[in-house]
């Protein structure tokens, strides 16, 4: 029993493969810059105090109203699609600030860091033009809020997108430029990975000559071609020679667990749960705390059809990083696969409370629910606003779980809300004739 919104780790790899596509565009002119010694220093700025419990930041703080000024504008430019409104929200000069500050590049003069500039405001402007539909939002939360200085700030937030039903666990680095707060950092919490530290592994890779650099920068190149996030997971299966020839070396410990974890989505999505298995025994035995690989381990058992071990994995990571509809809605699944009708509703339901919109968490809901309670699946469809894509996800999954009945029910309700729809003639076929 697997949603297709489950199979993947798809806000982590998204988020990566926009680290990867600057990176490629990037480092080319940067990378004969890097001075030796990275390899440490990559470790050392990551394993900072970590906002596990993502505590509530203090509401009488003025400046946070500020900040959170500052992501609704960045959402609105998201959802028109602003480009060049979002890439204004990162500072570059900030980005090289940092770069430069962990020793993975370095400039002679002024003129010179002018030129790092202008290739690096391209390089993420390449960059965000392939990539950057992959982040998309409409919703987000500030979870924590960390000031380093007067106009310096960590910010935990997750954003959340109705579109793709995925929840971005971000941790961001802003800063006050003027009137106006810039972003110059970024990190997925459920991988624990710095996008300056990747950066900096990438530029490392090719300042240094290691031997598995020509591997990676085939696989860079890979990513690079595919042009689009949708065409990368569909030729993740093709990239698995290149992950396997760069397991084979001793790589540094964060591309090591980068590659593991493109590795293991890879097989995940191939369906190979054992191989799956196993890669993520190999992540988790790393140095460093990667919550992400409770919620890949927790997927992985359910493939396995070990719905108990699966459910102690979902909690660890919600203990970790907070409970959410995605830890809902997979723990709701493992309810029902074992017979717990009950909980299933318990548990999809809590997710429907953390998120509305989560066509997952309804999805359950719409099979854990005793036939004499149907009918609150109707005011769940309201509050999505009857949106054809959650009628679709929860008819599928219905369907494919074979519980007509319910499916029968849900489709009258679609067939009102939408008589117009292309869908209907399908559904038909299926529930009339």
């Amino acid at each position: 029993m697997f949603k297709w919104n489950q199979v993947t780790m798809y806000p982590s790899l998204s988020v990566y493969f926009v680290g990867l596509a600057m990176a490629v565009a990037t480092t080319h002119s940067i990378a004969a810059h890097a001075q030796d010694g990275v390899r440490d220093e990559v470790h050392s700025g990551d394993r900072q105090q970590d906002d596990r419990a993502l505590p509530a930041p203090d509401p009488s703080d003025r400046r946070r109203d500020e900040v959170s000024r500052f992501f609704e504008a960045l959402t609105r430019q998201m959802q028109r699609g602003d480009a060049r409104a979002v890439l204004t929200s990162i500072s570059s000069r900030h980005v090289l600030d940092l770069l430069v500050e962990r020793r993975f590049v370095s400039y002679a003069d002024e003129r010179q860091r002018e030129l790092l500039l202008r290739q690096l405001r391209r390089s993420l402007s390449r960059g965000w033009s392939t990539w950057g539909s992959a982040l998309d939002w409409d919703r987000f939360e500030i979870k924590h809020l960390e000031w380093l200085t007067e106009h310096a700030a960590v910010v935990t937030v997750r954003h959340r997108s109705t579109e793709w039903q995925t929840n971005l666990r971000m941790r961001r680095w802003i800063v006050r430029v003027e009137e106006s707060w810039k972003i110059y950092d970024f990190e997925d919490l459920d991988q624990s990975i710095r996008v300056s530290s990747l950066l900096g592994l990438l530029m490392q890779a090719r300042a240094s000559g290691e031997s598995w650099t020509p591997a990676l920068e085939q696989l860079l190149s890979a990513v690079q071609d595919a042009g689009s996030i949708e065409n990368a997971l569909w030729e993740l299966d093709s990239f698995e020679e290149l992950l396997d020839e760069l397991l084979t070396n001793d790589l540094p410990e964060d591309l090591q667990a980068f590659v593991l974890t493109m590795r293991a989505i890879s097989a995940q999505w191939m369906d190979d749960p054992d191989l799956t298995w196993s890669l993520l025994l190999d992540l988790e035995a790393l140095p460093g705390d990667r919550p992400g690989v409770r919620l890949m381990k927790g997927s992985a058992l359910m493939s396995l059809e070990r719905y108990d071990e699966a459910l102690v994995e979902f909690k660890a990571y919600g203990e970790s990083l907070g409970f959410d509809c995605d830890v809902y809605e997979n723990m709701a699944d493992c309810y029902w696969e074992l017979g717990e009708r009950s909980k299933a509703v318990e548990y999809a339901e809590r997710g429907l409370q953390d998120n509305e919109l989560s066509w997952g968490c309804l999805a359950t809901l719409a099979l854990a629910l005793p036939a004499h309670r149907q009918s609150e699946l109707t005011r769940h469809f309201e509050r999505m606003g009857h949106a054809e894509g959650a009628y679709e996800f929860v008819l599928d999954w219905v369907i494919e779980q074979e519980e007509m009945e319910t499916g029968a029910f849900i489709f009258d309700l679609f067939r009102k809300a939408h008589p117009e729809s292309d869908l209907l003639p399908y559904y038909n076929d299926i529930f009339i004739h």
